[in-house]
Formats: structure tokens, C-alpha cells, sequence
């Protein structure tokens, strides 16, 4: 274990504590949005551009839906086997949540571009057949991420599509739709991401703290937020931000050792 590695281990509580002070900086104040309805989600796909993405976004909602699930990317980290150990995470987890139809549609990962006709092809055939799409928000520092939701919005003619939280976090100005999270939503939400033991860089405990905050602004114990938003919509907004993301967002959340340096990106 390196130097940095041990205080981070070491100093990881004082750490939390002054992440939960910002966190409560972030999210002071109240905040009016619509709460989604389950019922008018009809038939929905959660599209995420790598195993636990969809965890982080919107864990606790999919513990209360019917879904399918569509991974953009093999998930691996180029390393030998890393794909197949993360394709069987996300079995383990959409069996815990008793999910429909899980598709892997294999793009590389970091370079979605490469696959980006192929994976427009099947994704024609597969997205009409829904009447919702939750999808990452195209506001975030992660390239597959970014592309994944261009792809979806080029592709999708009708429907609702929902905007969910990763890397980044959604200006307030474009949040309008929330799931409100109960005590029983965070136990569920921390087994989710036991499902995932190969990331071990991740550290989804910030994540955890961030969904406390936002039910904060709401009167809650907990909250995901979402956009609800058109693909005419979407694609006006990717178009407006054009390639802009990366040098207004240069910094993505990833644990509570380096959550600091998302500060600069997110709200003061």
C-alpha cells in the first residue's frame, strides 16, 4: 500500500466529515420538483453506459420498477477478464433486483465512438419498444457517458427519457423529477453496491452521502434526481454545451478521498 494510500485510510473519517459539510453547502435551501410517478413509466429501459452506473443514478428506483437494462460498453478496464467479471456483477445485481431483459451490447470501453454504427443499428430495433429510457445526463466529465446519452437522443423518435446523476451533478436549473428515498431505499441501495467488489477505486459511500443531501432540499431522508426531458429537447441541450464539458467538468466523483476536487465543478 503506498504512503497516500495509508492516510487516505487513515484519515478517511475526518475526510467524510468535511464532504459532508460541503454536501450540506451543496444542498441548503429547498428545492420544488415533480416526485415521478411509477405508474405512468410504462414499459422502461435503463441504459447504462457501464455495470454500477445505473446503481449510482437511480439504485433505489429500480428496487421499485419493472425494467430492462442495457449496457452501452463491456464494462472491462483493459484489463484480461475484467469485462466477464463485471458483466457477472451486473447479473448478480439485476437478479437481486428480479429485473426483465439484460442487454450487452459490447462496446469498448473509452472508445465508444469505434462501435458507435453497430450500436446504433441494434439500438434502433431495441428502443422503440419502450416508452420510457432513463439514461446518464449528458453533464458529465466520463466520455462513455457522454456518448452513450448523444447516441440515445439522436435514436430516440418518441417517449420519455430521464436524465440520471453520475460523475457529475445536475445544475438545479435542469433538475425537475425526483424519487424520494426511505431508510428501507439506503439499506437496499449499500446491498446494490455490494454487487460490485472489483471497483475498487470506487468508493460509494459519497455517493450515499450525496443521496442524504438531496433529501435534504426536499424534506426527505434521501432523493435521486432526474431530468425528464424530450430527445428534441436533449439534443438541443448536447448541442448548446457542444464539447464544452470536459473543460467546464475536468473532475468526476469518484470517492470521498477526491470528492474536493469535484467541489470545483459542482454548486458552492
Amino acid at each position: 500500500m503506498s504512503i497516500k494510500d495509508c492516510l487516505a485510510k487513515v484519515l478517511y473519517h475526518p475526510i467524510r466529515w468535511y464532504n459532508l459539510y460541503q454536501i450540506k453547502k451543496i444542498y441548503h435551501g429547498s428545492l420544488e420538483l415533480e416526485r415521478i410517478s411509477l405508474c405512468d413509466l410504462g414499459r422502461t429501459l435503463v441504459v447504462a453506459p457501464h455495470v454500477d452506473d445505473e446503481t449510482i443514478g437511480m439504485g433505489a428506483l429500480m428496487g421499485k420498477i419493472n425494467y430492462d437494462v442495457l449496457y452501452m460498453t463491456d464494462s472491462g478496464k483493459g484489463l484480461k477478464g475484467s469485462a466477464e467479471v463485471r458483466k457477472q456483477e451486473g447479473k448478480n445485481l439485476h437478479a437481486l433486483l428480479k429485473c426483465g431483459k439484460i442487454y450487452f451490447l459490447d462496446g469498448e470501453n473509452m472508445n465508444l465512438q469505434k462501435d458507435e454504427s453497430r450500436l446504433k443499428k441494434e439500438l434502433e430495433e431495441i428502443l422503440p419498444q419502450y416508452d420510457s429510457i432513463f439514461t446518464v445526463s449528458y453533464i458529465d466529465n466520463h466520455p462513455d457517458h457522454r456518448q452513450t446519452t448523444k447516441i440515445i437522443a439522436d435514436l430516440m423518435p418518441k417517449g420519455k427519457i430521464y436524465l440520471y446523476e453520475v460523475s457529475n451533478l445536475l445544475p438545479f436549473q435542469l433538475i425537475n423529477t425526483y424519487y424520494p428515498m426511505d431508510e428501507e431505499d439506503f439499506l437496499l441501495k449499500k446491498q446494490l453496491y455490494d454487487c460490485f467488489p472489483s471497483q475498487s477505486t470506487m468508493d460509494f459511500s459519497i455517493f450515499q452521502d450525496l443521496n442524504r443531501g438531496k433529501g435534504s432540499m426536499l424534506d426527505v431522508a434521501g432523493a435521486e434526481f432526474f431530468r425528464k426531458i424530450s430527445s428534441e429537447r436533449l439534443k438541443e441541450e448536447i448541442k448548446d454545451f457542444g464539447d464544452t464539458i470536459e473543460e467546464r467538468y475536468p473532475y468526476r466523483i469518484g470517492n470521498q478521498r477526491n470528492f474536493y476536487k469535484t467541489l470545483r465543478n459542482e454548486r458552492p
